[in-house]
């Protein structure tokens, strides 16, 4: 699983504006995504999809 740190977040937002993201994942399955939940239980969590 690739965690990324300081991301711009501008080619993942529809209006493309910037910003940063602290930490940031790309979670293949609900698997990882547990794990990362888990592990990152005191960081700030943000979900971006396709709406």
């Amino acid at each position: 699983m690739n965690i990324q740190h300081n991301i711009q977040l501008k080619p993942y937002n529809s209006f493309r504006t910037e910003a940063k993201a602290k930490l940031f994942c790309e979670p293949k399955s609900v698997e990882e995504l547990s794990k990362i939940v888990r592990h990152y239980s005191d960081e700030k969590k943000l979900v971006l999809g396709g709406g």
